[in-house]
């Protein structure tokens, strides 16, 4: 691993089907390991949202979302819808879970954006319409971030207030054509700091300097604003940052054949 600073990385590698199961937190510096073993709560696919003690799973056909407790040996199914799992975040305050659903309608796929309420009986209600070039990027400061065709969205989770192309916002993500995009105060920028397209996994660092992401067949990394790499993390699935940036969260899967 390449970097100017210390980054804490946390591997979370889930049973599934012939691939080995691992779970680590690896501290670059002193290469200190500690094992967080969930095997007995069944066979997952990934992970997303780590919120403190709150870990948001999705089952290994993305169908559905779970809730699981670290040191409390509970799996909670809080929903089995299809697509849930395809995209889905947890907002800052742990009490909303914001989730994309996909469908096929005349050979045209469209989206929506759902939202799940934890701390309302687990309420469901949609924020969109089902819509083509629908795509959800994430949570950012109390409000959903999405693009609907080039703009850029958001949705204040509170008020329910909607903002187009909105200049407080900063957000890395992949569009459409899987181009890396950061934007910034109003504007939107073409990164792409490993050759054009297939970004998947594309977010922006709490601080706002730094961003993670996935070029498959490449492999994982972290660049600065301009592009240029800042760490080479190798072959990391689903990466996330923690809340305060020092950790990274991701899937390692290995085939034992």
């Amino acid at each position: 691993m390449k970097s100017g600073k210390i980054i804490l990385i946390f591997f979370l590698s889930i049973l599934l089907l012939s691939c080995s199961e691992k779970t680590l937190i690896i501290n670059s510096k002193n290469l200190n390991y500690k094992l967080l073993d969930i095997s007995d709560a069944g066979i997952f696919k990934s992970i997303s949202g780590v919120k403190n003690d709150l870990i948001i799973l999705t089952g290994s056909n993305e169908k559905g979302l779970l809730l699981y407790r670290p040191g409390t040996e509970k799996i909670i199914r809080l929903n089995n819808i299809e697509n849930a799992g395809s995209r889905f975040f947890l907002d800052e305050t742990e009490e909303f879970i914001v989730f994309q659903t996909n469908s096929i309608n005349e050979f045209r796929r469209y989206s929506q954006i759902q939202i799940q309420n934890l701390k309302n009986e687990n309420k469901i209600y949609p924020i969109t319409d089902k819509i083509r070039n629908l795509k959800l990027i994430g949570v950012n400061g109390g409000s959903v971030i999405y693009t609907d065709e080039n703009k850029l969205v958001s949705y204040e989770l509170k008020s329910g207030r909607t903002v187009e192309n909105p200049g407080e916002i900063a957000v890395a993500y992949s569009d459409n054509d899987l181009n890396l995009v950061l934007y910034t105060k109003g504007e939107r920028k073409l990164l792409n700091p490993k050759g054009n397209g297939d970004y998947i996994w594309v977010s922006l660092s709490p601080d706002k300097r730094s961003i993670l992401f996935h070029k498959v067949t490449s492999g994982t990394y972290v660049c600065g604003l301009n592009g240029e790499i800042i760490s080479e993390l190798g072959h990391v699935s689903h990466p996330k940052w923690s809340d305060d940036g020092k950790f990274i969260l991701g899937t390692e899967e290995k085939d034992n054949g």
